[in-house]
């Protein structure tokens, strides 16, 4: 994967020629996008695109970077109007599936190209692992310390947390290729989702916390 840098002037062409894949994408997913195309929305040259990006997937992954960039500072912002570490939790799951329903929208990939692409994405997978284990930990201490949450191993319950949303995520989808999944499939994905959080976040709740919000 070639790394595109931002600095000096480039940033603002930069950031629009990315705006226009974003929405491109968002349309038409990313097998079904052009360079050409995306050369003509941002109303320059193939030639100039390939300038700054030197190939779709180059572009694609810069897309998913600021999908990423956004996502969590959403998250950020949506935290700081909680006082709850439960609700806190949901806000994430809330958010974090909303981010997935933008990925499939700007993939919409055969379940092939989806396999072919994820090593070029390694990166963006394991900085967004990275941040949504520090995020949810975060949220497992503030609960630790106003006596919301038990005093667990923050960062075990929060690898727990974030395997078992993948495992759903898996079991709900994992046998559907990425360019068939349906919104009916996401709403019945984001059902069970909503069906764990109760389960867990009274697991860990202080009992006298549970036995208020029972």
């Amino acid at each position: 994967m070639v790394k595109i840098q931002y600095s000096g002037d480039k940033r603002d062409k930069i950031d629009f020629i990315i705006g226009m894949a974003q929405n491109r994408f968002g349309l038409f997913g990313l097998e079904k996008t052009t360079m050409s195309e995306i050369a003509s929305d941002a109303g320059m040259s193939k030639a100039s695109l390939y300038y700054y990006f030197p190939d779709k997937v180059s572009l694609f992954h810069a897309v998913i970077k600021k999908e990423q960039e956004e996502f969590f500072r959403f998250l950020d912002e949506t935290r700081s109007k909680l006082t709850s570490p439960g609700e806190m939790l949901r806000a994430y799951v809330q958010t974090r599936n909303e981010y997935f329903r933008t990925f499939i929208n700007l993939s919409k990939l055969r379940l092939n190209a989806m396999r072919e692409l994820r090593p070029m994405m390694v990166d963006l997978i394991e900085t967004l692992k990275g941040k949504e284990m520090e995020y949810i930990r975060n949220i497992i201490n503030l609960g630790k310390g106003t006596s919301f949450f038990r005093n667990l191993n923050a960062t075990e319950v929060a690898a727990i947390f974030l395997e078992s949303l993948q495992a759903i995520r898996r079991s709900s989808l994992g046998k559907i290729d990425p360019a068939g999944i349906e919104p009916a499939d996401l709403s019945l994905m984001e059902a069970k989702m909503e069906v764990f959080l109760d389960i867990f976040i009274h697991g860990i709740c202080n009992r006298r916390v549970s036995e208020a919000e029972s």
